[in-house]
């Protein structure tokens, strides 16, 4: 993951420190022993339940320091409806996006809105459109 250094408020480095030691992207379906899955249709994120669950306090801290410009173009909020394209942007990194989506999602801190949720689609469309960004929060929780 390669993550934007300064520049906002978010702690890129520690947010990406703790995705890289409780999500792996997987392969083959292989989910390892203590972890939870989250298909995205054209990535799968392996979330460690346990051990995200030790940074919950710090997560939610970092997310709470979401900024609401970068280089002096407004930001949106993190809040429903925020996809991960648009996390990307804040954080610097897509696949880091979805890891954060699926480390929030695992933990309750979020639900997720995808395509098969808003409107019965073949999965070839629902693959396509969740790449295209159609994939974002809902329900979001940050109490720790």
């Amino acid at each position: 993951m390669h993550l934007k250094e300064g520049g906002n408020n978010v702690n890129t480095k520690r947010l990406c420190q703790i995705l890289l030691e409780t999500t792996i992207r997987l392969k083959k379906d292989e989910l390892p022993k203590n972890f939870e899955k989250v298909d995205y249709l054209f990535l799968k994120v392996g979330v460690d339940k346990a051990k995200a669950a030790m940074y919950r306090k710090e997560f939610v801290a970092i997310l709470k320091d979401w900024p609401a410009e970068i280089n002096g173009a407004s930001v949106p909020k993190l809040q429903k409806g925020l996809t991960y394209l648009q996390v990307a942007e804040v954080i610097g990194d897509k696949e880091a996006a979805l890891h954060l989506l699926a480390f929030g999602k695992v933990l309750g801190l979020w639900t997720m809105i995808t395509p098969e949720k808003v409107a019965p689609v073949d999965s070839d469309l629902s693959r396509k459109m969740a790449e295209w960004g159609f994939l974002a929060i809902d329900n979001l929780r940050l109490a720790v």
